[in-house]
């Protein structure tokens, strides 16, 4: 009789799975724009698997993907002016209250204003202008007397 067949350790296979690059992730909508960090959102380009950049950084990225990443951009950007508010406010009435001022108090005025004009907007400004209207004359008269004659100005001084 044959022997019987003896089964030895099992062979398992191994599959080979391909990771799928942040971009891939990206395109699919498992990773989301907010999930990039600063780097990637400012250089439109994403990091590999390793965590850094490798390579050039892309010739051409799609449109969208591109208003993606700057209006992003600035998202974080109005996100963390915002923050400097309560600061600003500090620093102003921190320089009302005080009797002396001591070196580089201008500049810190100056930036809490920034800071200030960049989240409300700026102060508007009222301009008064007196304006007297000749009503004898036409649009064309007026347009006449503003152009300066350029030719009677053109001649150059010479330097003899």
């Amino acid at each position: 009789m044959a022997e019987p067949r003896r089964l030895g350790p099992r062979k398992t296979k191994r599959i080979a799975t391909i990771e799928l690059s942040r971009l891939d992730l990206l395109i699919k909508g498992e990773l989301s724009i907010e999930d990039l960090d600063d780097e990637e959102i400012r250089r439109m380009q994403l990091r590999n698997s390793a965590g850094d950049f490798r390579g050039r950084a892309p010739l051409y990225v799609p449109r969208d993907m591109a208003l993606a990443f700057r209006q992003e951009h600035f998202r974080r950007f109005q996100k963390e002016m915002a923050e400097l508010v309560p600061d600003a406010i500090k620093a102003i009435k921190e320089q009302l209250n005080s009797r002396h001022l001591a070196p580089g108090d201008a500049t810190r005025l100056r930036a809490a204003e920034l800071v200030l004009e960049r989240n409300f907007g700026k102060v508007t400004q009222n301009v008064d202008q007196h304006v007297v209207v000749d009503k004898g004359k036409s649009f064309e008269d007026f347009v006449g007397e503003a152009i300066i004659d350029v030719e009677a100005e053109d001649d150059e001084p010479t330097i003899e």
